[in-house]
């Protein structure tokens, strides 16, 4: 397997960047871990996972989802999984 990094920033995972990834082809997974990203903290936000679930779709890619921290939410409401 070969695994590459997509970038990141203050506003979460590069979405454009996933989606010229995708495009080139032959990307058969995508792992992250969207609610409290260790070691920033980052929670993605609904709107993005929504378009990472759709890039995903549309390129029959799969999304694996590591969560073990989604359970240490202190306040504001759960984001629905990918």
């Amino acid at each position: 397997a070969r695994i590459d990094g997509i970038n990141g920033g203050p506003d979460g995972l590069d979405l454009d960047q996933v989606e010229r990834e995708l495009k080139r082809g032959g990307v058969k997974a995508i792992y992250l871990t969207p609610n409290f990203a260790n070691p920033t903290g980052y929670t993605m936000p609904l709107a993005q996972r929504i378009r990472l679930v759709e890039l995903s779709q549309r390129h029959g890619c799969a999304i694996i989802e590591d969560d073990p921290y989604g359970q240490l939410r202190f306040s504001g409401a759960a984001i629905p999984s990918l």
